[in-house]
């Protein structure tokens, strides 16, 4: 994904997140597949941002298996 749509998924998914700076960012690095952002965003927010939550109660793990990233699935399940 390049980073223009990056950016355009990221704006989209703001207000339906609600949730706090670095948790926006990982739902969309895990809808995206980024694993290498879901890694930094992990060292710089710290296991917390794992754990977020949207307002439907669904988290990053959730939004890995519907961006369809089985990378960014098994690093959530095995590094984390």
């Amino acid at each position: 994904m390049d980073t223009a749509n990056f950016i355009s998924l990221e704006i989209f998914l703001r207000d339906e997140l609600q949730v706090s700076e670095g948790q926006n960012e990982i739902f969309t690095a895990c809808l995206s597949g980024l694993t290498s952002r879901v890694r930094f965003l992990v060292a710089k927010y710290g296991y917390d941002v794992i754990n977020a939550r949207n307002k439907n109660g669904e988290s990053p793990f959730t939004y890995a298996g519907l961006g369809g990233s089985v990378e960014c699935v098994e690093l959530l399940i095995n590094e984390f």
